[in-house]
């Protein structure tokens, strides 16, 4: 029911004649119109589907899970590797530090080239990262990978609140906001002991796979279900 009253369109502000909010000054309509539309034509505002917004909370969902996953996998990849503390802290931190610093050039891409191509592309980054990791045969290779996956996954979130302002109305942008940021979170759970029975079945190599599958299938969604 709630996904059902995220879906309804932009209009007037219910209890306003012209769309402005009550005391505020500011026209709820106005910012929402698209670039070079006007009249009628400017407050026909796509809405916010079911496919659309499940397809971009899993994509953040995807973002908390690979932030989560280099603890669970510590172990692991010192018995495989051999790896000293330094190094392996340094693979870890190569996904954060790469993760903030696309930040800001992620956003601009966004906003200039829109969420469905920058978020397919940066998922598509994110599957070559993890796939790789999956192959790595020595340590810097393992910090390519998570530093390519941390530039994937950086845009998950600004794309989903993206999309949010863009289509949904004013008084329930809260809402579907909490909701994304709810169905990420529950990346972070899956990150531990889920991650660790799959670990324990296919091992840290085909978790990474099999997350590497994941990104790719759902780059390819979002590029099409997304609209420019």
């Amino acid at each position: 029911r709630t996904l059902r009253a995220i879906e309804c369109g932009i209009g007037v502000v219910p209890g306003t004649a012209d769309g402005r909010k009550a005391g505020s000054g500011v026209s709820v309509q106005r910012s929402f119109e698209r670039p070079g539309v006007s009249g009628d034509a400017a407050s026909t505002v796509p809405r916010l589907g079911v496919g659309a917004f499940t397809a971009l909370a899993a994509g953040y969902f995807l973002s908390y899970l690979f932030n989560s996953t280099s603890a669970v996998i510590a172990h692991d990849l010192r018995a495989d590797f051999g790896l000293t503390p330094e190094r392996l802290g340094l693979i870890g931190a190569a996904h954060f530090l790469f993760f903030a610093a696309a930040q800001i050039p992620v956003g601009v891409l966004i906003d200039r080239y829109g969420v469905g191509l920058v978020q397919s592309a940066l998922l598509l980054l994110a599957g070559i990262g993890s796939a790789l990791f999956s192959i790595a045969d020595h340590w810097l290779l393992l910090l390519a990978g998570r530093a390519m996956v941390g530039v994937g996954v950086s845009g998950a979130l600004l794309s989903g609140l993206k999309v949010i302002v863009q289509t949904v109305p004013a008084d329930r942008v809260a809402l579907a906001s909490g909701m994304l940021v709810a169905m990420g979170t529950l990346g972070a759970v899956a990150a531990t002991a889920p991650l660790a029975w799959i670990l324990e079945a296919v091992g840290w190599r085909g978790a990474f796979a099999g997350l590497a599958i994941a990104s790719l299938a759902l780059a390819l969604c979002i590029g099409c279900i997304i609209a420019p």
